[in-house]
C-alpha cells in the first residue's frame, strides 16, 4: 500500500475514534472533505470506499466502526 493511502487510512481512523458511534461513510469522507484533506467529487468518495474495504480487510480500520443505516439485515428465525 502506498505511503498517501495509509495517511489517508490513518486520517479517517482519528476520526473514528473520535466519535463514540459508528460513522457512515459518507459521513467520513464529509469530514475529511470539511478538513480539505480530500476534494469534494464522486471520483474521491469511490476511491474512500475502497480504501476503507482494504483498511478492513487489513485490520487498519475496525471492523465494528463503519454503519450502513439504509441497509437491512435479514436474519433467520
Amino acid at each position: 500500500m502506498q505511503k498517501k493511502s495509509l495517511q489517508l487510512l490513518e486520517q479517517v481512523k482519528e476520526i473514528i475514534e473520535s466519535y463514540d458511534f459508528a460513522l457512515t461513510l459518507r459521513q467520513i469522507y464529509y469530514q475529511l472533505v470539511a478538513r480539505q484533506i480530500i476534494p469534494n467529487q464522486q471520483s474521491s468518495y469511490m476511491k474512500l470506499s475502497r480504501l476503507c474495504v482494504i483498511g478492513r480487510d487489513e485490520g487498519i480500520l475496525p471492523e465494528d466502526a463503519f454503519a450502513d443505516r439504509l441497509r437491512q439485515v435479514d436474519k433467520p428465525d
